[in-house]
This record gives structure tokens, C-alpha cells and sequence, in this order.
């Protein structure tokens, strides 16, 4: 039994010829129901504005200099955290109302 199933069979060329074009016709109806991605051709607002600006390098170095712009606001270095309080608290040369417009200069006679 084992010998009969290793001894190939011989398919006849008409059950060859039927399979064949049944697989040709289901190859046919899966391609018909296929759907097709459209593709808009229109760039969009985001494109515009990154081709506008530069393209990725430019808007790769916005998006880094702003992340910094925020790190900075957040936690400033003690420079800059020692010139704004002498200028904001009054500890040095200038006081608040320095910095502040008035009409006091106008009125003055002279």
C-alpha cells in the first residue's frame, strides 16, 4: 500500500484544463472586488506650510529650538533667574516704577 502511494498519478489534461480556469476565473473575481486606494494628488495645508518654511530640516530645527525656547521658560538658568530679580524685585539700580511709563516727566515745568 505504501508502494502504490509513492508511485505519482497521472491528472488527465482535461481535469488540468478545468482547474486551471477555475482558478483563473477566481483570480478574476477577487481582483474585481479589489478595492483601489485613491490617491489625492492636492497636497494638503501641512505639506504647504512645511515646503514654505523649509521642508523637514527647517521645521526639525523649529520644533527642537521652541522644545528649548519651553525648557529654558520652565527652568531657567541662574543668570537669567538673577538679572530678571534684580530688575523685577528692586534689589539693584532700577525699581519697578523705573521700568513702568508715567505720566509724572510730562507734567513737570521747566
Amino acid at each position: 500500500m505504501s508502494e502504490m502511494a509513492l508511485q505519482p498519478k497521472d491528472i488527465s489534461a482535461d481535469l488540468l484544463e478545468r482547474v486551471l480556469a477555475d482558478a483563473e476565473m477566481a483570480q478574476k473575481e477577487f481582483l474585481a472586488d479589489a478595492v483601489v486606494p485613491v490617491v489625492d494628488s492636492a497636497p494638503g495645508f501641512f505639506s504647504n506650510l512645511f515646503q514654505s518654511i523649509g521642508g523637514f530640516p527647517a521645521t526639525a530645527s523649529l520644533a527642537s529650538v521652541a522644545a528649548l525656547g519651553i525648557w529654558i521658560g520652565f527652568s531657567p538658568p541662574t543668570l537669567i533667574d538673577d538679572l530678571t530679580s534684580e530688575y523685577l524685585v528692586g534689589t539693584g539700580a532700577y525699581d519697578m516704577g523705573d521700568l513702568m511709563p508715567a505720566i509724572d516727566g510730562y507734567l513737570s515745568e521747566g
